[in-house]
C-alpha cells in the first residue's frame, strides 16, 4: 500500500510536470495568435496554485485542503476535456507529441490526488 508521504509525492511530481508541460507549449506558441498560448500559459499558473492549496502554501486554499484535491482533480478533468475537444485530437491531429504522455500523467494526477485524498 502506498504511504500519504509517497502519495504526496505522487502528486507533486505529477503536478509539476503537467505544469511544466504546459508552460513550455505556451511559451512555444507564444507567437501563433490562432492557438492561444496563453491558455497553456494559465493552465500551468492554475496546476502551480492548485499544487499549493493541496500542499496548504496558498494563502486563499490554506484551510481548505479538501477542497483543493477535488479543485486540482476537476481541473485536470477539464483540461483533458478542453484537450479533446479544442486540440483536433477528434480529427487525429493532437498538434504535439507531448500530448499523450501529458493526458496519462493527468490521469495518473487524477487517481493519486483522490488517493492523497482518501488517506488524510
Amino acid at each position: 500500500m502506498l504511504s500519504r508521504s509517497n502519495l504526496r509525492w505522487a502528486v507533486i511530481v505529477l503536478t509539476v510536470f503537467t505544469a511544466l508541460v504546459h508552460l513550455y507549449l505556451g511559451i512555444r506558441q507564444f507567437n501563433t495568435v490562432a492557438n492561444l498560448p496563453i491558455l497553456w500559459l494559465l493552465d500551468s499558473a492554475g496546476y502551480f496554485v492548485l499544487l499549493g492549496g493541496v500542499l496548504g502554501v496558498t494563502p486563499v486554499l490554506k484551510d481548505r485542503r479538501a477542497i483543493s484535491h477535488y479543485l486540482l482533480m476537476g481541473f485536470a478533468v477539464v483540461t483533458i476535456f478542453a484537450w479533446v475537444f479544442l486540440s483536433g485530437v477528434l480529427k487525429g491531429d493532437p498538434q504535439s507529441r507531448l500530448a499523450y504522455p501529458d493526458k496519462i500523467d493527468e490521469v495518473l494526477l487524477i487517481i493519486a490526488t483522490f488517493m492523497h485524498l482518501r488517506a488524510e
